[in-house]
């Protein structure tokens, strides 16, 4: 160690990713690359709003099947996490399957992940912070499940 970082190498041996351009990270390559994005009218299921601005949106369901079986090893029901996490269930699916890595051969193992998000979910609370600020006292789930 050079007193800050470790400086042995490291392997990174899979990767996934989503986002409004793809549901893969072949394509998310190929949108790019195209110069094509996925902007339009901020969609309904995402959160309300009587402003005109676009945003960037990923549709469709929110877990693969990969990601739904790596929710099925959590003790967390679908309807109890919040989109960042559903989509990170899909990011790790495909990160596993190019690594060509099984949970079970994970059991055990010192492994990281490195992830990246943009909002973190900021959407799924809107409702709560909404009613804190008109004066009401909205259940504290959304910030229980913010700081687990």
């Amino acid at each position: 160690m050079n007193g800050r970082y470790p400086t042995e190498p490291v392997a990174v041996t899979g990767w996934g990713g989503l986002c409004a351009a793809g549901t893969t990270i072949s394509e998310t390559c190929a949108a790019l690359e195209r110069g094509e994005v996925n902007c339009g009218p901020v969609p309904p299921e995402l959160f309300r709003s009587s402003l005109a601005f676009p945003a960037f949106s990923r549709s469709g369901a929110l877990t693969g099947p990969r990601g739904r079986e790596l929710l099925t090893a959590t003790p967390y029901s679908p309807e109890r996490l919040n989109r960042t996490a559903l989509l990170t269930l899909d990011a790790l699916g495909q990160a596993l399957d190019d690594a060509g890595v099984t949970q079970d051969e994970l059991r055990g193992q010192r492994v990281g992940i490195i992830l990246g998000t943009t909002v973190g979910c900021t959407f799924h609370d809107e409702d709560y912070y909404a009613a804190w600020r008109r004066g009401e006292r909205p259940d504290p789930g959304p910030v229980h499940q913010y700081l687990e």
